[in-house]
């Protein structure tokens, strides 16, 4: 007796994998004896799977509105388990647009004052926010034309950062200043502290993206601009994620992690 095996090889339909959909060429008879090897609810299985680190999670925080109920809910924005009503979701994914070349120009067009300078060094190195405003001096090489990223979540996030061409002058400005051992500093201040962020936010990048009529813009826009630059001037994935810290899809990907500073510096100037 030939014995013969089925499987999907696209999304797959879970109503037929549950049997609840029947097709004609199914025997309705041997339904019963169908082994199922693990069939549960997708809310559930997340429960399971991330519940304990949650929990760690929230043990840490002081501030109850930081805490997470229910971390499916915060993926998916719902509590329905239905793969079927969740299937174009990305959990990962946001609503983030980047900065457009007329936009970056308006920008540049008034990078006399401090925050412009910032947007456009955020711009054209592809840094997250908290490592800009964090980034120390001593690790700023700009004769080099690279900055050292000491301290991250990953492996690939510690890293040299290049400097490109068109921005090193805003960053030999900061650097410049005696304010603080930390690069970025405006109006006597820097951001390092525990707020930091939030004071940036609030001072200087809302009012400013209000003044140019980019309202409602993410800070994190600037790092997603970075990467679709790069990628629009087809320079090679390793090397984008060299510059931005991202960890490789592939084997390859991953291999190239000896690139010269140099490679990079050529490669951010493409933008």
């Amino acid at each position: 007796m030939r014995r013969t095996i089925s499987y999907s090889r696209g999304k797959g339909k879970l109503r037929h994998t549950n049997r609840k959909f029947l097709p004609s060429n199914v025997d309705v008879n041997r339904i019963a004896d169908n082994i199922i090897i693990k069939q549960e609810n997708l809310k559930d299985a997340y429960n399971l799977v991330f519940g304990s680190q949650l929990k760690a999670y929230n043990d840490k925080q002081k501030r109850e509105d930081r805490k997470i109920k229910d971390y499916f809910v915060k993926l998916f924005g719902t509590d329905n388990e239905d793969i079927k009503k969740l299937k174009d979701r990305n959990p990962n994914k946001r609503n983030r647009k980047k900065f457009s070349n007329e936009q970056i120009a308006e920008i540049m067009a008034v990078d006399n004052t401090d925050i412009a300078k910032t947007v456009l060094m955020l711009i054209y190195s592809g840094l997250r926010i908290s490592r800009f405003l964090n980034l120390k001096k001593v690790n700023c090489h700009l004769e080099d034309r690279y900055i050292n990223v000491v301290a991250s979540k990953t492996d690939n996030g510690i890293r040299k950062v290049p400097i490109a061409d068109k921005t090193i002058d805003y960053w030999r400005y900061f650097y410049d200043k005696p304010d603080s051992e930390y690069l970025v500093s405006m109006d006597g201040r820097d951001f390092s502290k525990a707020k930091g962020q939030t004071a940036y936010r609030n001072t200087y990048w809302n009012p400013f993206m209000e003044a140019l009529g980019f309202n409602k813009r993410d800070i994190h826009e600037t790092r997603y601009t970075c990467i679709s630059k790069l990628e629009d001037a087809e320079i090679y994935q390793a090397k984008i994620n060299r510059i931005v810290g991202h960890t490789g899809k592939t084997v390859a990907e991953n291999v190239y992690t000896h690139l010269d500073i140099q490679e990079l510096i050529e490669a951010i100037n493409k933008i």
